[in-house]
Parts: structure tokens; C-alpha cells; sequence
């Protein structure tokens, strides 16, 4: 979304908020919130995989607030090169924030170099202000001097779909992902549509995926938010939609399909193994109906292979569970993308 200069990147629409006198940025669109839960509802004013984009002459200040009470943290980037010391993270909290962003124009020629040294995704010109997962609101940008030039738009696209594992959750960096590690792998831009302990499916959220065209590879993991509440048949209606309304509308991309990573679902939610099994067969069934050799099945225990790499919670892969899961991604992407 193209607004004041600045690409809000991976952000569908803007919702003016009156109390706080700021603008929500919201990742699908208000209308995919119909049959939503409030948690999805809260998950999609998130600030999963969003950044700010944006090329500079001199200088431009951003104007934030955050709904979090431990505050928003957001982190520079020149490029894919860290800003320096006084400009390389920032904390926003519940009142405004401003944030000044100012040229690196004594060190431009050194940037640049340790830029291409990193086989970067995007020339060391394009600014990225990266935020960590949490609400976080715009008031304002005010430049300085402004600049009508676009971001580059060359670069592949890979959207993800998922829960919280899939939005990044417990990996403390947005960079220490597995979806942002697969994108600069793959040197691809991430479209990150995760939402935490509400990816539900919705038919809204599938028609709204569906229609996005900008990008060649599709991740969609299914199953760990329903798998404690929804019955069987309840789950293979809602894959079978989602799949066939992102697929049969994209023929064009390629679609990497898979669903319950390795957890202890004995523990923290009592759930079968025989139901996890279920539910892992439903995603692959489905996978198979579509008849479509451009959609991989990928069984979520073959990514994270093992208990070993998961957080106290039971749950969610820690920071080496994402590299596994990352990595494992890779290796199956790799031998089938050219």
C-alpha cells in the first residue's frame, strides 16, 4: 500500500482508530473480519511482516504509537544491512512516537558495498523500517524533502498463510523467522498473512487471498489452531474450500501445502494422536483431490522433525526449530523452483 511516499508494505488497508488518533494497519482487508474471532480480529492490526519502505534525500520522521503495552519494537535497515548503532532499533510505546530516519549519506559508498557483499535482495538505497509482530499504529510521516521515487517492485514474492509459527512467533526477531530466513534464501520479498492462535480458514480470508496476484509462491500451513475444537469433517470442508478457491484461481503459482509441526499435543491440549493423524490426512487428501502437479504436500513432521526444538509451551518451534523448519523448506523448495 502506497501512502505519503512510503511503500506500508504488506499492509491491505488502513482503519482510522478516533481514540487514539492513528491509523490501525490492517494486513486483509476490515471485510475478511466478518466471521472472524476478536483474537483474529486483534491478529490482523498486527504488525506481522510489515515494513515500511521507502527511498530518502535527506530526511523523514514517522510518527507511531503501539496499543502494546510493552511497547513496539522496529528495526532499521539499509537495504539488507542493519542501520547503525544510533538508528538500528527503536521502541514505540502508547504515546506518540517519533521516529527520525535521516540519509547515511557519509558512509552511502560503504553500505553499498557491504550490500552486495551479503547477495542482497534489495539495493542499499531502499530503506526498511521492520517491525516485530505487534500492534503498532501511524499517526503521521513528515518529510523533509520529498521523494516521488517508487521502491523497486522486481523482485519474487512468496505469501505465506499460517498460524503463529508461521507469523514467527517465539523467534524474538522478525529476521530469525523461518518465513523471513526462506525469503532472503530464496531472495524473495515475504507476504506474511499469519495469524496467531486464530488461522481459522475463513471463507472471506480465502476469497481475499485468492484474488492477490503478486507472487509466484504460495506456503499455506492449516490445522494447529482448530485441531482442539473442530471435528474431522469440520476441517476437511474448510481445507477443501481454502484450497480450491486460492489454487483453482492462481494456476499460474506454485503451492508448497503442509500442517501440524511437531509439538506435544498429548500435554498441552490433549488431543489424539490418532487425531493429529487425522487431521494431517485431510490436508494431504485434499492436496491430492486438486489434481494439480503445481501443489506440494508437505507433512508438518517432516519440517520439524522432532520434539527437540520446541519451546517450554509445547507448542512453538524455538529459534533452532525455526532454522529446521526453514532449512528443511529450502531444501524442497530448491530442488523444485528454477
Amino acid at each position: 500500500m502506497w501512502y505519503k511516499n512510503v511503500d506500508l508494505f504488506n499492509v491491505a488497508e488502513m482503519k482510522y482508530d478516533a481514540e487514539n488518533m492513528a491509523f490501525s494497519l490492517l494486513r486483509v482487508p476490515e471485510s475478511c473480519e466478518k466471521n472472524m474471532q476478536e483474537q483474529g480480529r486483534n491478529m490482523n492490526r498486527c504488525s506481522i511482516g510489515v515494513e515500511f519502505r521507502f527511498e530518502i534525500k535527506d530526511e523523514v520522521t514517522f510518527i507511531l504509537k503501539s496499543k502494546n503495552p510493552e511497547g513496539t519494537n522496529c528495526y532499521l535497515y539499509y537495504g539488507d544491512v542493519q542501520g547503525p548503532w544510533d538508528q538500528s532499533a527503536f521502541i514505540v510505546g502508547k504515546d506518540n512516537k517519533k521516529i527520525f530516519v535521516k540519509k547515511y549519506k557519509s558512509t552511502e559508498k560503504q553500505v553499498d558495498v557491504i550490500n552486495k557483499l551479503k547477495d542482497q535482495r534489495y539495493p542499499s538505497s531502499l530503506y526498511r523500517l521492520v517491525f516485530d509482530g505487534t500492534e503498532v499504529q501511524l499517526v503521521d510521516i513528515i518529510w523533509s524533502s520529498k521523494t516521488d521515487k517508487k521502491p523497486s517492485e522486481s523482485r519474487g514474492r512468496i505469501l505465506f498463510y499460517g498460524s503463529s509459527i508461521t507469523s514467527g512467533s517465539i523467534s524474538f526477531l522478525p529476521m530469525e523467522s523461518f518465513t523471513y530466513l526462506l525469503g532472503k534464501h530464496l531472495k524473495m520479498d515475504v507476504i506474511n498473512k499469519g495469524f496467531p492462535g486464530s488461522c481459522r480458514m475463513e471463507k472471506e480470508v480465502a476469497d481475499y487471498l485468492s484474488c492477490l496476484k503478486d507472487y509466484q509462491i504460495g506456503i499455506i500451513e492449516l490445522g494447529i489452531n482448530v485441531i482442539g475444537e473442530w471435528g474431522k469433517e469440520r476441517f476437511k470442508d474448510a481445507v477443501s474450500y481454502f484450497l480450491k478457491r486460492i489454487v483453482f484461481f492462481n494456476p499460474d503459482k506454485r503451492f508448497y501445502v503442509t500442517d501440524i509441526f511437531s509439538y506435544f499435543n498429548e500435554c498441552c491440549s490433549a488431543v489424539t494422536d490418532e487425531k493429529v493423524s487425522d487431521f494431517r490426512n485431510v490436508v494431504s487428501n485434499e492436496c491430492s483431490l486438486l489434481k494439480n502437479n503445481n501443489v506440494t504436500y508437505i507433512s508438518g513432521d517432516r519440517l520439524l522433525s522432532d520434539r527437540k526444538n520446541i519451546c517450554a509451551d509445547l507448542v512453538h518451534p524455538d529459534i533452532d526449530g525455526h532454522k529446521e523448519i526453514y532449512m528443511n523448506f529450502a531444501d524442497i523448495i530448491g530442488k523444485e523452483h528454477v
